[in-house]
């Protein structure tokens, strides 16, 4: 998968508003009428602002970039969740230490029907 934050030249938590500036500064230097042999460059730039320009598009593209499963069963693990039938919602109380919450735990839950 191409590292878009890297092409652009920004890190990955860069904000929306750093984001779109590397792009224009970019898009201006690579721009074909400018520089005819940053044509092929130019097109990386673009696709990469079009794909992490927006919070919606960039939301999805962080969740597939770290989502190891992501090209498999057709999307991952989230889009064959979606296909199932959900039932109705369970509520659950589980009381968790602040060191807990820190360090991490992991509980085993029973549901009986």
């Amino acid at each position: 998968m191409k590292d878009f934050y890297s092409i652009l030249g920004v890190n990955e938590k860069a904000s929306q508003e750093e984001i779109k500036k590397a792009y224009r500064k970019l898009s201006k230097q690579f721009h074909p009428d400018v520089n005819p042999e940053g044509a092929e460059r130019f097109k990386e730039i673009a696709e990469a602002y079009d794909t992490v320009g927006t919070e919606s598009k960039r939301l999805d593209y962080d969740n597939k970039k770290n989502n190891p499963f992501g090209s498999m069963f057709g999307g991952g693990f989230r889009s064959q969740q979606r296909q199932r039938p959900r039932g109705g919602n369970i509520r659950v109380h589980i009381e968790l230490s602040l060191e807990d919450v820190f360090t991490g735990i992991e509980k085993k839950i029973k549901f009986c029907s």
